[in-house]
């Protein structure tokens, strides 16, 4: 109760902030009431499986594993929740609607009836996202949370053991925790995870990338963009505040050099920094292709090949200028950009954010590049430095021979973008090692598949509960 007053008077506090976010970048605003706890009410007797996800990131890495909660366990059903909009709508994209809605805020009688209306047997938690009157009410209807793909930063630690006995009163109810590497399985037990309660099992952020070699509607983007399989493109996945005037910077110095044939693509993590980056891209004296301006054109297939309808040409749009950049301003598609590079930097790496998903272009096969910043991804960026299948650079000023060399030997690209799909496969299995755990919690074995055939439910009775 006293936590939930805290919150309170935090909101207060905060309001203006949240009103001022919520009016200009639609934030906090969707899913409230799914927020205060007003989610669909469940009236099957089957068991089920709460799976919670903040945000893109844990979202993605959580592929591999509901598609074995799906596989190996069907006689359970499923519910995604996330934190972030953006988390959200991938939630629904990948997986239907129906089956996802807003994480709840942490008061306890928001919690508590989430809890009522799911009656969930078991709740996964990604990476971390651990609350406390969350855990209080799972201990009190003695549903077992566990987390899976568990990372912890050292910072994220030293801000856990200042809060001292609430911290680990928290942590002593999860019952397992899949920890990354040994690293981070030791600050886990430093905040009160007992030591029996965790296991290193990887990251199953490689179970989910895609090894592949293209991404199926790349092609479209292509066409739609102008992006010619001559230009030597280089893509800027996943930036964050700070890092495109550094990167608008180095392209510059490339196309000074007398590049001819290199292209740039910027993709921003955030929708609502589109229009900024947009701007920053005018302002330093590049034309702007916006990705959103250019949707894919309807293609028919033809003897000669595949041509645009209407048109009876492959090149409608023409080819992307030199002195054009491209942005991409949609959501869903960082992957067709990455699958078009023939180098990849990526981002929120050179400015003190944590770094971004470095594995989705490892998958792909691209020689990638990313800046001193990486705590969020510590194991890939180590597994991919001693592979030599990746370049870090201690800052901006790197940036630009880096790209100079590896764009001007695609030989050199190309094998260091396959010593990292190799780094990809060989680190693939971790999901394995959650779903015994997963079954065992359960009473299950990890090859079930037996359908129950449950009795007609009571409306009435549950609605009592």
């Amino acid at each position: 109760m006293i936590l939930d007053l805290f919150y309170i008077l935090l909101v207060v506090l905060l309001m203006p902030m949240f009103v001022y976010k919520a009016v200009t970048q639609g934030k906090y605003a969707r899913g409230l009431r799914q927020r205060m706890g007003h989610i669909r009410r469940r009236y099957s007797l089957q068991p089920l499986i709460w799976l919670h996800a903040v945000s893109v990131g844990e979202v993605n890495a959580a592929r591999a594993l509901i598609k074995r909660l799906r596989g190996d366990l069907p006689d359970h059903e499923l519910r995604i929740s996330a934190t972030t909009r953006t988390g959200y709508n991938r939630a629904c994209k990948l997986f239907g609607k129906e089956e996802v809605f807003y994480f709840p805020f942490d008061l306890s009688w928001v919690v508590s009836r989430v809890f009522r209306r799911l009656r969930p047997s078991l709740v996964i938690l990604m990476e971390l996202e651990v609350w406390y009157n969350f855990m209080v009410q799972a201990d009190r209807f003695n549903i077992p949370v566990i987390v899976a793909n568990g990372r912890m930063t050292e910072s994220s630690k030293r801000a856990y053991r200042l809060i001292g006995a609430l911290t680990s009163r928290m942590f002593r109810r999860i019952r397992h925790v899949f920890a990354q590497d040994e690293e981070i399985a030791e600050r886990f037990r430093a905040v009160g995870v007992p030591a029996e309660r965790i296991s290193v099992a990887g990251t199953m952020k490689y179970d989910s990338t895609v090894v592949a070699q293209e991404v199926p509607g790349s092609g479209e983007l292509a066409l739609a963009l102008g992006i010619k399989a001559t230009h030597h493109l280089w893509v800027a996945g996943c930036t964050g505040p700070g890092e495109e005037e550094e990167i608008l910077t180095a392209h510059q110095q490339l196309l000074q050099e007398g590049h001819a044939n290199i292209r740039l693509a910027i993709v921003p993590r955030h929708p609502e920094r589109f229009a900024e980056v947009a701007s920053l891209i005018r302002v330093r004296g590049f034309a702007l292709r916006r990705r959103s301006k250019r949707p894919d054109l309807p293609l028919e297939q033809t003897a000669e090949g595949p041509r645009v309808m209407g048109f009876g040409l492959l090149d409608p749009v023409g080819a992307l200028p030199r002195d054009t950049v491209v942005l991409g301003d949609t959501m869903g598609e960082l992957d067709k950009f990455y699958s078009l590079a023939r180098v990849v930097f990526v981002g929120r790496t050179l400015v003190p954010l944590g770094g971004s998903d470095m594995m989705e272009p490892a998958g792909l096969g691209k020689a990638i590049i990313f800046g001193p910043h990486t705590f969020n991804f510590a194991e890939p960026v180590r597994a991919l430095l001693e592979a030599e299948a990746a370049f870090q650079i201690a800052g901006p000023a790197e940036l630009s021979p880096v790209l100079q060399r590896l764009l001007g030997d695609p030989g050199l690209a190309r094998t260091v973008g396959q010593r990292a799909q190799k780094v990809i496969l060989d680190r693939k299995g971790a999901t394995d090692k959650h779903m015994k755990l997963i079954c065992r919690i359960l009473g299950r074995s990890a090859h079930h598949h037996a359908r129950t055939c449950a009795p007609p439910v009571d409306k009435a009775a549950l609605r009592q509960n």
